[in-house]
């Protein structure tokens, strides 16, 4: 077996076995010990095996993007303006998704692939040292507007913190981590990344990883109801991720877009319920 088909079964293996035991214990645990502990473990299965995956057979954490010598300033910089790309495109379009069903589903995909032609427009170039004060600024006060709404509406500020631990630990890094850090890398390793748009070099491995996130997001706990459309806007969302850690050399940016994006979509929700 050639190493390209090699590490396709590889990779494919791995997000199975996860996958089940995620749907085999996750459920159990939010249902014996509450969703805290039960959301904990749901990022405990994505995390943990990706480390043993990369410290057991001794490969190097850096083209894992866990590189700590990167330039973190730049990272910050891709990673802020994919996650404007992704809340001015993408917010609007799930908003749609949600209040017109399937024709908006359809908006919604054309508004996430206007995004990825965006990302790829702005990753044209690469600044030496870019201006990253404000970017911080303003992700600070997406993170702390959500509390600050809570208290003067009365909400509950406790679960609102819950929230966003999880969305930016559990789903933010823990996905990152498994998906674009572990499987994106593993198969760019194997097939290369012969292919560039603008100023990102990518290959096979960006649409495999893809596929490999968003075809189980159809499974949402109940095999019964399957949502195929779900399963097709996550591919896309993994190629926006993808292109994100294609052009970083890290999972910086793309837990920045996706922790701090996803957490405010599903923070807004519980606010306005």
């Amino acid at each position: 077996m050639d190493s390209k088909a090699l590490a396709l079964l590889e990779v494919t293996g791995v997000k199975l076995a996860v996958k089940f035991a995620m749907v085999s214990t996750v459920p159990y645990l939010a249902r014996r010990f509450g969703p805290w502990l039960g959301n904990a473990f749901d990022g405990m299965w994505l995390i943990v095996p990706t480390l043993l995956l990369m410290l057991l057979p001794g490969r190097r954490l850096a083209p894992y993007g866990l590189n700590l010598s990167f330039n973190w300033r730049t990272a910050l910089h891709f990673g802020f303006w994919a996650l404007v790309a992704k809340m001015v495109f993408e917010g609007p379009g799930f908003m749609l998704w949600r209040a017109l069903g399937t024709p908006g589903f359809l908006i919604a995909l054309l508004l996430v692939g206007l995004s990825i032609g965006l990302l790829l427009w702005m990753f044209r170039e690469n600044p030496e040292m870019p201006r990253i004060a404000w970017k911080i600024a303003i992700m600070v006060v997406l993170l702390v507007l959500p509390g600050g709404v809570a208290v003067t509406a009365g909400k509950d500020l406790a679960r609102i913190l819950r929230l966003q631990l999880y969305f930016l630990v559990w789903i933010g890094f823990a996905e990152e981590f498994f998906h674009r850090g572990y499987i994106q890398s593993r198969l760019n390793e194997a097939w290369g990344r012969p292919w560039r748009i603008w100023g990102t070099q990518f290959g096979p491995g960006l649409f495999f990883a893809s596929l490999l996130f968003g075809l189980p997001h159809m499974y949402q706990g109940d095999l019964a109801q399957m949502n195929v459309l779900m399963g097709i806007g996550a591919c896309f969302g993994g190629l926006f991720f993808g292109i994100i850690r294609e052009k970083t050399g890290s999972i910086v940016g793309g837990v920045i877009a996706h922790g701090i994006a996803t957490a405010g979509g599903e923070i807004y929700g519980f606010l306005q319920g």
